[in-house]
């Protein structure tokens, strides 16, 4: 829990000083602090997950059908073609579902060649398995550790490795073509 209560306030302190830094470059309104703008949006966009992140942790735990939070998700970043062959919850929040589809989904797109994208729920032995495509059929994965940092990781699936973490849960990518696949493992819902 420390590092939530850390998370929250770094998301808060970077409030302040990204709007000084935006007053600044809007006031400047020239060419030469286009660079300077774009850092501030990444930022921005870090200090917005953060706190998105801090605010998970603080959600209620609970259960949801995969599909839904993947449905959201295609309302925000276009067509998803979603084969489910299981109708079992996840043991997931809604809050960290959305907060986990959303950075997948948001994360394939980014390299996908084709607007369309696909989503395959399944049971698996080990709980629920989303698996979000462009078509990628890749042959060697990689789990996401948000701890061990690199590069390699884009802060959406540092994220969604984190929430899905915090649910037991993992988030592996494969790599095939330029193309990218994720897929996300959660525990099952206990039965009632």
């Amino acid at each position: 829990m420390g590092v939530r209560i850390a998370l929250a306030a770094v998301g808060h302190e970077l409030a302040s000083p990204l709007t000084a830094l935006y007053t600044h470059l809007k006031l400047a309104g020239d060419d030469r602090s286009a660079p300077l703008r774009g850092c501030a949006d990444r930022l921005t966009a870090i200090a917005n997950l953060v706190r998105e992140l801090a605010a998970v942790s603080h959600a209620p735990a609970g259960t949801i059908q995969l599909s839904l939070a993947v449905e959201s998700a295609a309302t925000l970043f276009g067509e998803i073609a979603i084969e489910t062959t299981t109708a079992e919850p996840a043991q997931l929040g809604v809050e960290a579902a959305r907060l986990i589809t959303n950075a997948i989904v948001r994360a394939v797109a980014r390299v996908a060649e084709t607007p369309q994208l696909r989503a395959r729920i399944e049971r698996t032995d080990a709980g629920i398995r989303l698996r979000v495509d462009a078509g990628s059929q890749p042959t060697s994965w990689r789990v996401i550790d948000p701890w061990s940092g690199g590069s390699r990781t884009n802060l959406d699936l540092w994220a969604a490795a984190i929430a899905a973490g915090d649910a037991g849960g993992t988030i592996r990518v494969g790599e095939a073509g330029g193309q990218i696949a994720v897929e996300l493992e959660v525990p099952a819902a206990e039965p009632a």
